[in-house]
């Protein structure tokens, strides 16, 4: 397992800014496209030398509380049922978002010529746009709590912040504070 920062080329100064700090935490980083995130990932999957079976899971930077357990029940949900595309969109709250797709799936999308732009840069929404081509699987929760966990605005940032303040030294686990009613 490996971690890939595919960050955009727009502004130039992200690869200056946010390479280092990748390096530093152990993760290559890799620049493309702002635009088309699909020719993005499937660059840095070619970079990073991954195989046709080989699980890419998606994770976006406005989700900074986002659970490791979360990753790991998406790519075993994908796993278990043979999936080709799993998200957590719709299923789980704003910011625990994960996608799990397989670089063959990602190269399909790269050379689809009917791939729209709107596609290219949501990458999601391409698999979630042809149900009868991929098996899709959607992780959801059974009771899930109305809270926005991804940081978008400045006002998200100190709602996220006031959360980890209340939350204490420990790293963040989402299925504890769901079970100890941390997040109604």
């Amino acid at each position: 397992d490996r971690v890939v920062v595919a960050i955009p080329n727009d502004p130039p100064e992200n690869s200056l800014l946010l390479g280092p700090i990748a390096y530093l935490e152990g993760a290559h980083c890799w620049v493309g496209s702002e635009d088309n995130l699909i020719n993005r990932y499937y660059l840095v999957a070619l970079k990073s030398y991954l195989k046709e079976d080989d699980i890419i899971v998606r994770i976006t930077a406005d989700c900074p509380l986002i659970d490791p357990a979360v990753i790991d029940t998406a790519i075993r949900y994908f796993e278990n049922h043979n999936f080709e595309f799993v998200t957590t969109t719709g299923g789980y709250p704003d910011g625990m978002d994960v996608e799990v797709f397989r670089l063959k799936s990602l190269r399909e999308a790269e050379f689809d010529e009917k791939t729209t732009l709107d596609e290219r840069e949501h990458l999601g929404i391409y698999f979630l746009h042809r149900p009868e081509k991929y098996k899709i699987g959607r992780l959801a929760l059974d009771r899930c709590p109305e809270v926005k966990l991804s940081v978008d605005t400045l006002e998200d940032l100190i709602r996220v912040n006031e959360l980890i303040r209340r939350w204490g030294n420990e790293p963040f686990d989402f299925y504890k504070a769901l079970d100890m009613g941390f997040l109604w």
